[in-house]
């Protein structure tokens, strides 16, 4: 549920984006991947990473039943239907928690931000902060 809802925020932020070369990495297979982009975001570039290897390099985890279940996320949950997010048959590893990274042109991590939870999802204006943070700092 949250992936279909994460993939939209960032799809309606895209032109806020636009300085953005943004990657999915998705866990399920790349016929899966395919066929949930081509229906959500044609456009967009997906790598299906089935053994997780890309997760482990940048350190996401799996995450516990608390971050899939727990009051927050349930309640998130709740909200995201009502915003038509249906529940969709899970692909790839449910459980297997996202985060977002920004990195340089020599491919460097310069900011990272794992999910705290399944429902954490929500970061455009924290993607966005940064990048104005790193051009000014760039820039001086």
């Amino acid at each position: 549920m949250f992936c279909r809802e994460l993939v939209q925020v960032l799809y309606q932020a895209r032109e806020r984006l636009q300085d953005v070369r943004l990657l999915f990495v998705a866990s399920s297979t790349a016929e899966e991947s395919h066929e949930f982009f081509s229906q959500v975001w044609p456009e967009a570039r997906a790598v299906a990473d089935p053994e997780k290897r890309l997760y482990e390099a940048f350190g996401l985890s799996r995450a516990s039943w608390g971050q899939i279940l727990g009051p927050r996320v349930v309640l998130k949950g709740i909200l995201s239907l009502f915003k038509g997010h249906g529940i969709g048959n899970p692909v790839g590893d449910p459980r297997v928690l996202s985060g977002f990274f920004l990195l340089d042109r020599d491919g460097r991590i310069v900011w990272e931000r794992p999910s705290a939870n399944s429902a954490d999802i929500h970061v455009v204006d924290e993607i966005r902060t940064q990048l104005d943070t790193l051009s000014s700092v760039s820039r001086e």
